[in-house]
């Protein structure tokens, strides 16, 4: 039911939400002193609504595909073909259902299923999905399943020396200097494969586009990144931006720096991790040895945000700053140390009162 408030006269009012004949989004008011009149108002008007319209009403499938297509130009290229991927593969057994048939135990069956063929952050995707149309398309429905509870991510972060081997083992390869700007600029795939010479500035390297996976089946470049914070300036030491440059001596300011796709770029690193001991951490791992080590040097969050191009501090939290397994001794090394000196100190106090008792 829609929420119910009181007017400043004390009576009571609610706001209801329909679709026209037109498939156009309307609302309707109704106020009333007696609070359970206005409930009853509400709903025989949207019952009212529904037998009148329950023919014409389109169906689960109609309204995914209108959602994704409203979308096209407004996310991301990625999004949109995880959503048609949705549209095609999931939901089977709400294809077909009318949205003024739907039922909440329609929903929670249906998302069982799911639940039984995929991980619970894939059955959160499905859901996610259903309810966005379903707020576009049948606003005063509130789906209310629940679902599988997600499983704890343990992000995994390279330690120095595999880092230090990776980058020995790709000297020279045309995957070391990706690897140096993930591991070093927290630069990710999509983000390296579109940069030009001309983004290697003096103070680090510019961050504006990114190549992504089109809906055609082609590698194609955005002259925006997926967020807002992925636009920024990361910044390198000299040493690096010296390397860079050297590597792209004999190229034009506007040639592209690294002549591959993210794919690719994945491709030649994985040839590569196996002998590092890395067999467990994507390309995009580099970036989580990037925060971690940036948190370990105390570099505030907020600036690892801006360098790394992290929009939501939780993720973070929650992933990028995981302690270094080779730093965990020395850590926990100057905790017992600190409480093992302060016992002593204690014992030693004790022993000068005693003495003078």
């Amino acid at each position: 039911m829609a929420k119910i408030s009181r007017t400043k006269s004390g009576k009571y009012r609610t706001l209801v939400f329909y679709l026209d004949e037109n498939g156009k989004r309307c609302r309707k008011s109704f106020t009333h002193e007696d609070k359970n009149t206005v409930k009853y108002l509400a709903a025989s008007f949207l019952a009212g609504r529904k037998d009148n319209c329950k023919e014409e009403r389109m169906t689960i499938k109609e309204a995914l595909k209108r959602y994704v297509d409203s979308k096209e130009n407004i996310l991301s290229p990625s999004t949109i073909r995880g959503y048609r991927a949705i549209c095609r593969n999931n939901l089977i057994e709400l294809q077909n259902v009318r949205l003024c048939d739907l039922t909440n135990e329609a929903i929670q069956k249906a998302v069982n299923i799911e639940t039984q063929l995929h991980t619970p952050k894939t059955v959160a995707n499905i859901y996610g999905l259903l309810t966005a149309a379903l707020n576009m398309f049948l606003p005063n429905f509130r789906p209310a399943a629940t679902l599988p509870r997600k499983k704890r991510f343990e992000a995994v972060v390279p330690v120095d020396e595999q880092v230090k081997k990776l980058l020995v083992l790709a000297a020279g390869t045309d995957v070391e200097i990706p690897i140096i700007l993930a591991a070093m600029g927290s630069l990710r795939e999509g983000e390296i494969a579109p940069l030009l010479v001309e983004d290697i500035l003096d103070s680090g390297v510019r961050v504006n586009k990114a190549m992504v996976y089109s809906q055609q089946g082609k590698w194609e470049i955005k002259m925006r990144p997926k967020t807002k914070a992925g636009e920024r300036i990361s910044p390198l030491p000299p040493e690096v931006i010296a390397k860079i440059r050297e590597s792209a001596k004999d190229k034009a300011l506007d040639e592209r720096l690294c002549n591959m796709n993210p794919s690719t770029i994945y491709r030649h690193y994985v040839k590569l991790r196996t002998q590092c001991g890395m067999e467990r951490c994507r390309f995009h791992d580099l970036r989580h040895y990037y925060a971690s080590m940036a948190h370990l040097l105390g570099v505030p969050d907020q600036y690892i945000m801006l360098y790394g191009g992290w929009s939501d501090k939780s993720t973070l939290t929650k992933i990028y700053q995981q302690t270094q397994a080779d730093y965990e001794d020395k850590e926990s090394e100057k905790v017992t140390a600190f409480f093992g000196k302060m016992l002593g100190e204690i014992g030693e106090k004790n022993e000068h009162f005693l003495e003078h008792f």
